[in-house]
């Protein structure tokens, strides 16, 4: 039988809303459309799924995205490191406007090839790649279905190494806050990606998100 796991992406923060890019050190709440987010995954996620615990990134949007889920499913929350999203570096707790013209350089990379990028006083890419692989391994050990509530960049990686899809290709990817994406780690397989119907009505009006 398959090892089916359940990645979701974290709800709405307030930086979100903001455009700024929050990486590892600009770390906010969810906003209020963030928590009615969080509150309907739980839901979709609690229909039929024997979910055993929450593995989450530690940093609020995260941690508090998974509170919600587990209070509906109550399971456990597990906090790791290694699913926290990419250390941008200089780029954290700034819009694109504040950024110095060195910093836009690597932003033109960031967009037209991630896998080559190299964060600003912050994390390489593959440093991610690395911290995926090995939470990947650890999962695939262990007996169970669980959720892993992470961030937009560590879950695009996940869903290459399951995939084998190119990573130079990331961004072709569609991940709603709060979308589930479905996987079997136990083969490696793509079930589903970024699941949705969970989120009707509960969209931003304008998409001011940046990655």
């Amino acid at each position: 039988m398959a090892q089916i796991e359940y990645f979701i992406r974290h709800a709405e923060s307030k930086a979100n809303t903001e455009s700024i890019y929050q990486g590892q050190t600009y770390d906010t709440y969810l906003s209020p459309l963030g928590m009615k987010q969080a509150e309907a995954a739980a839901v979709a996620i609690g229909e039929q799924r024997e979910i055993q615990a929450i593995f989450v990134s530690p940093l609020k949007r995260t941690f508090q995205t998974a509170a919600i889920i587990a209070q509906t499913l109550m399971v456990p929350i597990i906090p790791d490191r290694r699913l926290l999203e990419i250390n941008h570096g200089s780029w954290e707790g700034k819009t694109v406007r504040e950024f110095t013209p060195e910093e836009v350089k690597i932003l033109e990379e960031w967009k037209s090839q991630p896998h080559r990028c190299q964060m600003p006083n912050g994390e390489y890419f593959y440093d991610v790649v690395k911290r995926a692989e090995e939470f990947l391994r650890e999962l695939k050990n262990k007996t169970g279905q669980f959720a892993i509530v992470t961030h937009d960049l560590f879950l695009r990686v996940i869903i290459c190494k399951i995939g084998d899809l190119p990573y130079e290709n990331i961004w072709q990817l569609t991940l709603d806050n709060c979308g589930i994406t479905t996987l079997s780690v136990n083969p490696d397989k793509i079930i589903s990606v970024n699941a949705n119907n969970h989120l009707i009505n509960l969209h931003p009006e304008v998409n001011k998100q940046v990655l």
